[in-house]
């Protein structure tokens, strides 16, 4: 399967900040947006597989 399009809404400090460092990078914004995407679910990935610590469990 090819690669699918979302779409997203950004407050206005937010939507700047991101053009502010696309530009910056030289980047696109939906690479920046695909990129902070893949961080983000490899980082849940990560947490996966550490086992869950509760305080309250001895």
């Amino acid at each position: 399967m090819g690669k699918r399009r979302i779409t997203i809404s950004l407050d206005p400090e937010a939507y700047s900040a991101l053009s502010t460092v696309a530009e910056v990078t030289d980047r696109s914004l939906s690479w920046l947006a695909s990129q902070a995407i893949k961080e983000f679910l490899e980082r849940q990935d990560a947490l996966k597989q550490k086992p869950i610590e509760f305080s309250w469990r001895q």
